[in-house]
């Protein structure tokens, strides 16, 4: 027997949200070990790398799916996947924290109870993914490995959640291989005693790194909208904590910076929360859209006017959750929703100056400032911004309209960003409409696809 060994060596270029567990505050914590290291659930290897293998992944990862033997009708048959994730390794620093809401698409706020917490592992964490593949038919087996060692070379894996606000993205920065031969009694001796991980770091710790030719190769988006703004008015994003305050003021709250670089940011959440609360008013006004996505709330699987075989196009574009599992295909297991198409990245702001304003709440019986009602932010006055939106396709005209159509509406200052919008705060402004449609184009393609959906 023939046994091949693998480590893929990731590198996390955006925060990861992998696998969370609720814990005794409510952050949806990082799982761990008795010894507090973080854990990656090769569950979510498998996925992506399923995913990735594309047409081989039935020969390479197994398969379960109904019998068509006439004699057995309505047996599963299922077969074993020959790849072995044997583990994954995080060579995990200080975790972050990021604190985000949903928004209420009545009013326009944050919705009541939504406030939640999440730990990530920080962009640069390294990780070691091991593989293992045992073959008997040399030949045959071989093709499938170099078939396998080649998709390593091109794998960029999205882990854990929120890829549709920036999260999870990876490189692959090299491969390691070695192959252990059982009829020698050298391998044999090296296989009987190590095992797990441990095998695998034995047998390739001597084969020099195979840096891939496409290294820094990350997660593919053939299609990608841009737009550049510059701050017309101060802007507040809340990182979720606070400052202790002098006496006779409340904490201070900071702005959010980015997790590398320090400078000022506007999360991905943020962005894929302004421009779905919008979309959706949009389309309500129009009459259009299914119910599930104008109304931001899961929803069974039979009703809202999209089906979970044939979605609408903003619920593939936004993502969509279901109120009960739902079944796909007959050979995967059942679903509680889809992950959207549209990826939001993080903004960070470039020439930023900021400073820190107050504010007093009013003691409604005497008409003067409330007693210990003294509140402190700290907001960004001035500074520039790209706003990124990537896809690993062309998302629907009608997605692609209403997109640009919430860039001039904050062009035109009717959507803010943060805190205080009704107070003057969070207006930016267009500064390179290239890839923005004109309004005329957005009318154009609003009318087509109201037809359509409506």
């Amino acid at each position: 027997m023939i046994i091949r060994l693998a480590t893929v060596h990731l590198r996390l270029q955006e925060p990861a949200a992998i696998s969370p567990v609720v814990g005794i505050e409510g952050t949806l914590e990082l799982p761990r070990d008795n010894g507090g290291r973080v854990i990656i659930p090769e569950t979510s290897i498998a996925g992506s790398l399923r995913s990735h293998l594309a047409d081989d992944a039935r020969r390479l990862m197994g398969y379960v799916e109904r019998s068509g033997d006439t004699n057995n009708a309505g047996r599963t048959v299922a077969v074993s996947s020959r790849v072995r994730i044997m583990g994954c390794r995080a060579d995990a620093g200080t975790v972050i924290k990021r604190t985000s809401t949903a928004v209420d698409p009545a009013s326009g706020a944050a919705r009541s109870r939504t406030l939640r917490t999440n730990e990530l592992l920080p962009p640069g964490t390294t990780l070691a993914v091991y593989l293992r593949i045992d073959s008997n038919n040399r030949q045959a087996d071989e093709q499938d490995w170099n078939v396998l060692y080649g998709k390593l070379h091109t794998w960029s894996p999205s882990l854990g959640g929120g890829a549709s606000r920036g999260w999870g993205a990876t490189t692959v920065e090299a491969v390691q291989t070695g192959t252990l031969d059982l009829t020698r009694d050298e391998d044999l001796l090296i296989w009987l005693t190590y095992g797990g991980t441990s095998l695998v770091d034995h047998v390739v710790s001597d084969v020099e790194l195979t840096t891939s030719p496409l290294s820094g190769h990350s997660a593919v988006a053939t299609w990608r909208k841009t737009a550049t703004f510059s701050l017309a008015s101060g802007l507040h994003i809340g990182s979720g904590q606070h400052k202790e305050g002098d006496s006779g003021r409340t904490p201070a709250e900071p702005m959010r910076v980015d997790h590398n670089t320090d400078q000022f940011v506007i999360p991905g959440s943020t962005w894929k929360g302004i421009f779905r609360s919008r979309m959706a008013e949009i389309l309500g006004r129009l009459g259009a859209g299914c119910r599930r996505f104008i109304d931001a709330e899961p929803a069974p699987a039979k009703d809202a006017g999209c089906s979970p075989t044939t979605p609408c196009e903003f619920c593939l574009a936004f993502g969509v959750t279901y109120t009960e599992p739902v079944q796909l295909r007959p050979e995967v297991p059942s679903v509680v929703g889809r992950r959207g198409l549209l990826r939001f990245s993080d903004s960070v702001i470039d020439a930023a100056k900021d400073t820190c304003v107050t504010h007093v709440a009013i003691d409604r019986f005497s008409g003067g400032g409330h007693d210990r009602r003294l509140f402190t932010k700290r907001i960004v006055t001035e500074g520039r911004l790209a706003l990124t939106i990537t896809a690993p396709h062309a998302p629907a005209p009608g997605v692609t309209a209403l997109l640009d159509a919430v860039i001039r509406d904050i062009d035109a200052g009717l959507v803010g960003l943060g805190h205080g919008t009704t107070r003057g705060l969070g207006s930016l402004r267009l500064t390179d409409e290239t890839n923005v449609g004109s309004w005329d184009t957005i009318r154009r393609s609003l009318r087509t696809s109201v037809a359509e959906v409506s």
